[in-house]
């Protein structure tokens, strides 16, 4: 199991802090205003401080993994953490690694956060000048963007991710269509004494859904299911992945016969956000085999390319 998905925080909590190293990397010797607003650069401010509650956001998930005894954090001051950790250190860092650097950097009293979840926005928020000293000390010390530098390298598609997702492939070939879903609903449900109405049936899914959906948005695999994939002309556009397999459209088979691996991520992530807006989205998908066809397609990348993944 990758650290990623033993963690198991969703891929757009980690890239929206990675992403901020170019926020970072363009402010230059203006860290203190930006983290202060001491000339009144509140959009700036505004950026630091999102990013302190991004960070904030997914230790709360590791203290909670730490107490189901999935992993071990370092509990010592932030002082005492940062004044012994390099550069140089941070580029080699697992997952972990970068992310209590960042924690460190970022920690607020607890008295404070306290009080900062209890207000109504910023009114009456709470200033930890020690923790903005400590930050912009960090940062300059160059440990923040060797930090969010490292994390971006550790959030490229690896094989292994690659192979996590495929690992799935052998139960979602076995399966037949009764098996994978299980249709509920259109039982009378009394709403109120005598009037009653029919419940709109929803599926409840065989497990490797559950597993599925972990490996696409929990690991490096995931993509934005609707951003354009660089190189593509006019991009993946999610209409692409609409109805394939019905009437007047290609067949599975038909659409994934050239597509990237870009594409199968993007395919893959669009369907199962799909349930979201439509249950039942993912069961159409597998009863009309589109499903099937992206893992295919997924192991023949997989098995022509691995080496240069």
């Amino acid at each position: 199991m990758t650290e990623f998905l033993r963690l198991n925080i969703q891929m757009h909590a980690y890239r929206s802090i990675a992403d901020a190293v170019e926020f970072f990397s363009s402010i230059g010797n203006d860290i203190e205003d930006a983290v202060t607003g001491q000339r009144g650069d509140w959009d700036w401010c505004d950026i630091v401080h999102s990013f302190f509650d991004e960070v904030s956001n997914i230790w709360r998930t590791m203290v909670e993994q730490e107490e189901q005894g999935g992993i071990t954090l370092n509990h010592e001051s932030p002082d005492e953490f940062l004044a012994r950790i390099t550069a140089k250190q941070v580029d080699s860092m697992d997952l972990v690694g970068v992310l209590t650097v960042l924690r460190k950097a970022t920690f607020e009293k607890p008295e404070i956060t306290e009080h900062n979840w209890n207000c109504s926005g910023y009114e009456g928020r709470m200033r930890d000048s020690e923790r903005d000293k400590r930050f912009i000390a960090t940062y300059q010390n160059g440990l923040v963007i060797a930090a969010l530098l490292r994390l971006n390298a550790l959030l490229q598609v690896t094989p292994a991710d690659i192979k996590a997702t495929l690992s799935l492939k052998p139960i979602f070939d076995s399966l037949s269509i009764d098996q994978f879903r299980t249709w509920n609903g259109w039982e009378p449900w009394e709403i109120e004494p005598g009037v009653q109405v029919l419940h709109v049936p929803y599926p409840d899914y065989h497990p490797v859904v559950i597993q599925w959906n972990e490996t696409v948005y929990c690991t490096p695999f995931s993509i934005d299911p609707y951003r354009e994939v660089p190189g593509k002309e006019g991009g993946v556009p999610p209409p692409r992945f609409m109805g394939l397999g019905e009437r007047n459209r290609p067949t599975p088979e038909e659409f994934f016969a050239d597509a990237d691996l870009d594409e199968v991520r993007q395919y893959m992530s669009l369907c199962l956000h799909g349930e979201k807006w439509c249950d039942g989205h993912i069961a159409g998908e597998f009863e009309r085999g589109v499903i099937q066809a992206a893992f295919q397609r997924l192991e023949t990348i997989f098995d022509s390319a691995s080496d240069r993944l």
